[in-house]
């Protein structure tokens, strides 16, 4: 959803790594700034170059949900998942996953500081002020995401009806499942996870090899995840 995405570009970047102020102006200047910003999903998704500038936009929105088999949806992840596995036959074992990253904690340690090493910085919660609020509800705000916001609730559109495809019933089935595994895994494999920075000690950047991860913050600790997905037989 393209508000809630620059709301967490503005946090997580500008606040929280590079150390800008959380004021209105710093807020609005960031939506101000750009298509990567009001339009990312729309234009990076589209093979059309310079995509904005063409004078049927609705026509593109639709080429770019016809090129793509499988688009998801980040507040709707887990459902997501669990259809692309049942469209790929891939077993629910396979995407199991945590959540790298979320306010309070910290991030991957991609920032470089200027002496060339990684630091791990905290991820600041999000807030909306009145006047970040005011902005956001403004036309000029609305009118700008117009067709970020289209094509966002088309690819909802298509997630609903791929599920009613792959059959509800199933799917539930096999969420409900998923779903329990992953709060397994938040038990039981997450205390022993060793992301590139973590709060039990403070933030100290573990470079790749050294904890938990496959790349950065990606395919951590999958042998407990393994163990879990056997243990509750989720692929049955």
């Amino acid at each position: 959803e393209p508000t809630k995405r620059a709301i967490s570009h503005f946090f997580h970047f500008q606040v929280s790594r590079f150390g800008m102020a959380p004021s209105d102006d710093n807020f609005i200047r960031l939506l101000e700034s750009g298509p990567h910003i009001y339009a990312h999903y729309f234009e990076s998704l589209s093979f059309t170059p310079g995509v904005l500038e063409s004078e049927d936009l609705q026509r593109e929105g639709n080429k770019i949900l016809s090129r793509y088999n499988f688009i998801a949806i980040t507040e709707r992840f887990d459902e997501s998942v669990v259809a692309l596995s049942m469209l790929l036959n891939v077993p629910l074992s396979d995407v199991l996953y945590f959540t790298a990253k979320s306010n309070g904690g910290y991030d991957d340690g991609g920032h470089v500081n200027q002496d060339g090493n990684h630091v791990c910085v905290v991820i600041q919660k999000s807030f909306i002020s009145e006047g970040m609020q005011q902005y956001l509800e403004s036309e000029r705000w609305k009118h700008r995401t117009r067709w970020e916001t289209a094509l966002y609730k088309a690819a909802n559109r298509s997630l609903d009806l791929t599920i009613d495809y792959l059959g509800r019933k199933k799917f539930n089935v096999k969420l409900n499942l998923f779903q329990e595994a992953m709060e397994r895994a938040r038990t039981v494999c997450l205390p022993e996870t060793v992301f590139p920075c973590n709060k039990f000690d403070n933030g100290v950047f573990h470079p790749e090899g050294t904890g938990s991860c496959w790349v950065g913050d990606s395919g951590c600790n999958m042998e407990c995840l393994d163990r879990v997905a056997k243990e509750l037989n989720i692929d049955r």
